[in-house]
């Protein structure tokens, strides 16, 4: 998610760092430890992402499109972590888990403890602020298709 070997060692760090200091807040079962874990690894890279965002500028710095597929690929993921910096907070975690980490809407669901149709109208919801954002660059492209059920 970070693409920076040295920022992904420092939120490593900071996130055992920060379960660490909460470790009263952790599940008793694996699974929900691991949901709460992957949580506060999500959000600390999130913040990390924004920050970045915020130092380096706008979007005035966005790539161009690429040609080929696998190039699209890396351009549409990059594309998805700029625009995460511009949709409120509780569309990110869904928008992470099911485009950058390729989660199914069940998976992401099942990880931040919410109903699939929760995760179907959330991603939806950030589909259309993206369309608007990147409408605004001209921009506009197809991403990953959301199912409705």
């Amino acid at each position: 998610m970070l693409r920076d070997a040295r920022e992904a060692e420092d939120a490593v760090q900071e996130v055992f760092v920060r379960a660490c200091r909460h470790l009263k807040k952790v599940p008793s079962d694996d699974l929900g430890a691991l949901k709460w874990l992957y949580r506060i690894s999500t959000n600390y890279c999130l913040n990390v992402v924004r920050d970045r965002e915020k130092r380096i500028g706008s979007l005035d710095n966005w790539p161009e499109p690429a040609q080929p597929d696998a190039e699209r690929g890396l351009l549409d993921r990059d594309v998805v972590r700029r625009l995460l910096t511009q949709v409120p907070k509780k569309l990110r975690a869904p928008a992470v888990l099911y485009y950058l980490d390729d989660m199914d809407q069940s998976g992401v669901a099942e990880v931040l403890g919410i109903s699939t149709r929760t995760v179907i109208n959330r991603l939806n919801d950030f589909r259309a602020r993206a369309r608007k954002i990147l409408a605004g660059r001209g921009r506009v492209r197809p991403g990953k298709k959301i199912s409705s059920g």
